[in-house]
Order: C-alpha cells, then sequence, then structure tokens
C-alpha cells in the first residue's frame, strides 16, 4: 500500500489496515459453495415511476377534420385544446382522456399523462417484470382507449398499431441506488442522475427490470459491484465506499473495489478505517 511516503501517522495506520487489504484481496467468502454460483438471495421493495410516457401509433389524416368542439358530447373527455405547431403541419391536443396527442403526417403521438405522478411498488426479484410489464400494459391500452374515441370526434384512421415507446424510468429505495452519493450527477444513454435526488432514470424499463432483478440476488463471484455501484464508483470511488463501508467487516463485502483504488486512495481509505473504527 505505500506510496512512498514516510508519514509516522500513515505507517502506524498502515500496520493495523494493510493486513485486512492482504486478506481480502485473496481470501474466498466463507458462504460460496464450491462448484456453485454464490448467490443469496434478498427480497425488497423498490418504486418506480414512467415518467412521459408515450406511444407512436400509426395514422392517416385522410377526413380528419381538426376541430370539432361544436359537438356538444366532446366535454365528456376533457377540456380539450388545441394549436397547430411545427409551422402549422401538425396538431397538437391536450387533455383529451388524460393524454396529450399530436398528429403528425402519418404518425400520432400519444402522451399518456393519466396519474403521470404516479409511484408504484415493485418487488426487487424476477416478479419485478410482470409487475412493469402490466403497469405498461395499462398505459398502453389508455393510450389506444384515446385514440379510438379521438377518431370518432375528429376522423383519420389508424390500424393501431405501435410503431415506437418511450418513457422515461425512474428508480428507487433499491440498496444500490441509496448508495449513490447524492450530489453525484452523471448521464448516458442507459441511465442518467442529474438532480440531487437519490434516483436514477433508465431510458427503457427492460434496464428497470434487470437492475431489479439484480437487486435482489447478491453477486458473490465475480464482483460484488452491480452496474448501478460500478457508475458511482467511477464518478467517485472514494466517497461511494465510504457510502458503503459501515465498519471493518464490511472490507471484506467491498474487496472488490478496493483492489480497484489506487495507492493514494488507499491511502485516504485507511485513515478513514481508522477513525471509523476508532483503532487505537
Amino acid at each position: 500500500m505505500s506510496d512512498g511516503s514516510h508519514d509516522p501517522v500513515y505507517d502506524y495506520v498502515s500496520k493495523i489496515v494493510t493486513p485486512i487489504f492482504n486478506k481480502v484481496a485473496n481470501e474466498v467468502p466463507k458462504n460460496l459453495l464450491l462448484g456453485g454460483r454464490g448467490r443469496v438471495k434478498r427480497s425488497g421493495i423498490a418504486l418506480y415511476s414512467p415518467h412521459n410516457y408515450r406511444l407512436y401509433i400509426d395514422f392517416s389524416r385522410v377526413n380528419f377534420k381538426r376541430l370539432a368542439f361544436k359537438n356538444p358530447t366532446l366535454k365528456s373527455v376533457g377540456d380539450v385544446t388545441h394549436k397547430l405547431i411545427n409551422n402549422g403541419h401538425e396538431d397538437l391536443y391536450t387533455n383529451f382522456m388524460g393524454c396529450r396527442l399530436r398528429v403528425k403526417k402519418n404518425i400520432i403521438e400519444i402522451q399518456n399523462c393519466v396519474d403521470h405522478k404516479k409511484t408504484y411498488m415493485i418487488e426487487s426479484s424476477e416478479k419485478a417484470e410482470i409487475q412493469i410489464l402490466e403497469i405498461l400494459r395499462k398505459k398502453d391500452q389508455e393510450c389506444l382507449s384515446a385514440l379510438k374515441v379521438f377518431i370518432k370526434y375528429f376522423g383519420g384512421s389508424s390500424k393501431f398499431k405501435i410503431l415506437k415507446r418511450h418513457s422515461e424510468n425512474k428508480i428507487f429505495g433499491t440498496d444500490s441506488v441509496n448508495a449513490l452519493p447524492i450530489k453525484e450527477k452523471f448521464h448516458n444513454q442507459i441511465v442518467k442522475k442529474v438532480y440531487n435526488e437519490r434516483n436514477v432514470e433508465y431510458s427503457d424499463p427492460v434496464f428497470v427490470v434487470n437492475h431489479l432483478i439484480n437487486s435482489g440476488v447478491v453477486e458473490l463471484v465475480p464482483s460484488i459491484c452491480k452496474s448501478i455501484d460500478s457508475l458511482a464508483f467511477n464518478v467517485n470511488p472514494l466517497r461511494t465506499l465510504k457510502g458503503l463501508i459501515k465498519s471493518l467487516s464490511d472490507v471484506q463485502k467491498y474487496k472488490n473495489l478496493i483492489i480497484k483504488l489506487s495507492n493514494k486512495e488507499r491511502k485516504e481509505l485507511s485513515f478513514w478505517l481508522f477513525t471509523l473504527d476508532g483503532v487505537s
């Protein structure tokens, strides 16, 4: 662990902490079964919120009548508003059965605004896939129902073929997300954390399902670090470890992260561990 420093305090702490680092770098977890995968099942509940959920569906503007507000029964679907956008080439309708509809050349975009701030409780297990699919199925049905009624009032036609889906899928409450430093931020094509909050936002529900399944199964081999832990570690390894390690007994648990530290970072972690457990 030495980085050339001759600080007597550092040397003293190193004599205590270095054996621990050396031990965890070579030790095999005692609960790892030979020939097995070393999995420990864990149950838990996470919170899931699909924001800005949109469907893109085929649509023909033939016989489409953009204004039908004189129809008195239209109020039954909401306090609908209409305006032209994109230089008059597209029609935008809001508050239509809780949806926002954007009529394009041969596609209609439907944003589901029904209970758009609702948060759902999801199990951190293999059941997550079924639970999330049911939530999205309901949102799809709300969009399709709105489109059927929309065509009834405004004309046009559709084969009701879903061409694309889009949503921003927020997840919070799992151990991995809770371990993220609240002020750290990152953004890539799959996941982002752009607010000072302990949550992350995935670009696709598939990644949410993977996250929740991985949150319910702790992999001891080959690495304790899950995808979201890796993101936090890459942003700030020391801060991440300080958030994860609660006592010296946790050094074994996070050995795969510790051995990735530079000598300088190990030195700082050594001092911090010394203070944490009151080693004397």
